[in-house]
């Protein structure tokens, strides 16, 4: 019986003395010992160097592709101002102004300016929007609004209207052969 309360004394000290000192200690370090080290990848730097930038396409087709784009995310945001999804009509109206900057940029100075009218114009539309809040009636002159954008838009700078106010390509520079070298 002395033998029985002296081990079982020794064990609940044994216990207290872990409990204070804590067995996490122990456990990390037998943790750390089996459990294999995550390898760091080294970091390869990436260099970047500004080339010009030379398109497969024609400036022609770009400027056909971004009106399309314009085009499409335009009307779906005048559909969608017909539902009740803010997200989305936040989106289509950020997507259309994008790709209206995406059209500018492939003009000349006189159509350019020209259609910096008609971004300005959704710029507001796409304030409006981001302020939030649209009830029923507002939407509806929302709409009516950019209907009639649409329409103008769609009018004046179709790429059948604006092909000689595209800027022209520019080709890319002749690499040297070794024939022209010797």
């Amino acid at each position: 019986m002395k033998l029985l309360k002296t081990i079982f004394l020794v064990s609940v000290l044994c216990f207290l003395v872990t409990e204070l000192t804590g067995c996490e200690s122990v456990s990390e370090s037998i943790r750390k010992k089996f459990i294999p080290k995550k390898k760091k990848e080294e970091a390869v730097p990436v260099m970047f160097y500004e080339d010009e930038f030379y398109s497969q396409y024609p400036n022609a087709v770009l400027y056909d592709n971004h009106y399309t784009y314009w085009k499409t995310w335009e009307k779906e945001l005048i559909d969608s101002l017909s539902g009740t999804n803010d997200k989305k009509i936040a989106q289509c109206a950020k997507l259309a102004l994008g790709e209206m900057g995406l059209m500018r940029k492939y003009l000349t100075e006189p159509k350019a300016v020209e259609l910096d009218k008609w971004m300005k114009d959704l710029q507001a539309v796409d304030a409006k929007i981001d302020q939030g809040g649209l009830s029923g009636p507002s939407k509806m002159g929302m709409r009516s609004t950019l209907q009639t954008h649409f329409t103008h838009v769609n009018r004046v700078f179709q790429t059948k209207n604006v092909k000689d106010f595209i800027i022209p390509d520019v080709a890319p520079p002749k690499a040297e052969t070794s024939q022209e070298a010797e």
